[in-house]
């Protein structure tokens, strides 16, 4: 799972990879209105992004939800990344 923040004029978003669309085969993103600070959005993302792996509220590790998000490799499988 993938994703980004973005701003756009005032505002910041999460912006989630959502996969490629099986009949037209372009890229899918969902964006997710995060406020006006980018620390919100990138708390946001990396909610929305446990929330697809399935970790959300899981308490893995003991870890809080950026420590988590640094703990998983593309595929969501458990690994540190530096």
């Amino acid at each position: 799972m993938k994703g980004y923040v973005a701003r756009k004029g005032n505002r910041w978003y999460a912006v989630i990879y959502e996969g490629t669309d099986p009949i037209t085969g372009r890229e899918r993103r969902s964006w997710h209105p995060a406020g006006c600070e980018r620390g919100d959005a990138e708390r946001l993302a990396a909610r929305l992004l446990l929330q697809q792996v399935g970790l959300a509220g899981s308490g893995h590790l003991g870890l809080d939800a950026g420590e988590r998000l640094r703990c998983l490799d593309d595929t969501g499988q458990r690994g540190w990344q530096r």
